[in-house]
């Protein structure tokens, strides 16, 4: 399994842009990037499918979008560990790890679930336990374990309005 590892922090301002008309989740950051993105994606091909754009001439993260889940929506009982940031994730480079058709798509399986909250959505990748989480954005948080892999991100400060988008999107799936 190829996991997306923690390589340094950005101190930059980004403006996320969060969407849920199209798909179960879709956060875009703006931020100028050179090149097409290149995508780690998570795959359970009866459950769900997550996209993680990263630049491809830096690493940074770019974009989490989950076009596909037919899984369930759990509570929220994971912790955030210690929180850090802010910041803009640099992963380490994916180069060798693609591989089929498309160079750009480095594709691991696995299955992901979301967890709601008050006010906030967790994405979560991995059961393993969250040693920190880095603030991205307000409000977009990325969650590692004490090895610096992606374990998954939450969203805080969802409005009414988004909840329901988010409730009324994984019913629709089901």
């Amino acid at each position: 399994m190829a996991d997306l590892v923690l390589k340094d922090l950005l101190e930059v301002d980004v403006k996320v842009v969060r969407d849920f008309r199209y798909s179960i989740l879709s956060v875009e950051l703006q931020r100028p990037m050179v090149g097409v993105p290149l995508y780690w994606r998570q795959i359970d091909p009866e459950l769900s499918l997550v996209e993680v754009g990263i630049s491809e001439d830096e690493g940074y993260l770019v974009s989490v979008t989950v076009p596909h889940y037919g899984g369930l929506l759990h509570p929220h009982t994971t912790g955030t560990g210690r929180i850090t940031g802010p910041g803009l994730p640099v992963f380490e480079p994916l180069a060798g790890q693609g591989g089929g058709v498309n160079k750009n798509l480095f594709d691991t399986p696995g299955r992901c679930w979301f967890e709601m909250g008050s006010g906030l959505l967790r994405l979560a990748l991995s059961d393993a336990e969250v040693d920190r989480s880095i603030l991205i954005a307000e409000g977009f948080l990325a969650e590692l374990d004490s090895a610096d892999r992606l374990l998954g991100f939450r969203l805080n400060d969802l409005s009414p309005k988004e909840l329901t988008e988010i409730v009324n999107g994984i019913k629709v799936l089901h």
